[in-house]
């Protein structure tokens, strides 16, 4: 059985590697997964559990490309690798592989990490980061949004062209939540940056907004334990040279109303200036 899917496994690898190689084949997007992956910065050694054509990606960039930093690919739901030669120094999850299987890893507690990645560790965190901006600002439901940070991260590289899909820098706001008590519901998180005290609209004309239960929808509030420290990552592309000064931050959660329905309850409502 172990043989047979070993076999299995190293064909779908033989039959799939050559639509990676972009060497004789400029249009081919075959390892912009990876890109985007690597776009995020994963620590050196790390381990990135990932899908299929994550997983197919990165393994191309990392034995044919030597792409850095070097890390260590591995299929979805196989967080330890079978053989590294030197000490992993992380272990990641891609949105993709929690996305395709939410159990995977279910029994760690996860760290969002950038556009496509999610920390994972073993133990909680209760502790901030020395380049966190204190906040302390109460939520409700046992939550408190403890800190903050905003940067900028590059745009992934698309094959077709080997350059960034857009010049524009994205924009990351990184939330730090700490559970004061361990919360009853699973909220979701709405992230409105602003410019001016006004909401900064996208190509449409619309305000962007990204919404989703902490860690991408991978680690519900359910799950923390009292004195936690989460840290929750929402990326967006603003337009032009738009710069932001504040940020929007909603917290609610669905429950069911009176007529069999669904209704949205808020539990905070937040104003966060960026400093």
């Amino acid at each position: 059985m172990l043989l047979g899917l070993l076999a299995l496994t190293a064909f779908r690898f033989a039959m799939s590697l050559p639509r990676a190689d972009q060497s004789w084949r400029p249009e081919d997007t075959g390892l912009d997964p990876g890109w985007a992956i690597m776009a995020d910065v994963p620590q050196e050694n790390g381990v990135v559990v990932g899908g299929h054509d994550e997983w197919l990606a990165l393994t191309y960039l990392m034995t044919v490309w030597g792409a850095r930093p070097a890390i260590y690919p591995q299929p979805l739901c196989r967080p330890e690798p079978a053989y590294t030669p030197r000490p992993v120094s992380a272990t990641y999850l891609t949105r993709q592989a929690a996305v395709a299987e939410p159990g995977c890893l279910a029994d760690r507690y996860r760290y969002a990490a950038g556009a496509e990645l999610i920390r994972v560790e073993a133990t909680p965190e209760m502790t901030l980061p020395p380049s966190a901006r204190a906040s302390n600002l109460e939520v409700g439901g046992g939550l408190a949004l403890a800190a903050y940070e905003v940067s900028q991260v590059p745009q992934p590289i698309t094959g077709a062209t080997g350059r960034p899909v857009s010049p524009a820098m994205r924009w990351r706001f990184s939330v730090y939540w700490q559970a004061q008590t361990r919360p009853a519901a699973d909220y979701t998180v709405s992230v409105r940056p602003e410019t001016g005290g006004q909401l900064i609209p996208g190509a449409d004309g619309q305000p962007l907004i990204q919404d989703h239960q902490p860690v991408w929808g991978s680690y519900p509030t359910s799950r923390w334990q009292p004195g936690e420290v989460v840290r929750d990552d929402y990326v967006l592309s603003l337009p032009g040279d738009v710069v932001p000064d504040g940020a929007h931050i909603v917290v609610y959660h669905a429950a069911a109303d009176s007529q069999g329905g669904t209704k949205f309850e808020t539990l905070g409502d937040l104003q966060l200036v960026l400093r």
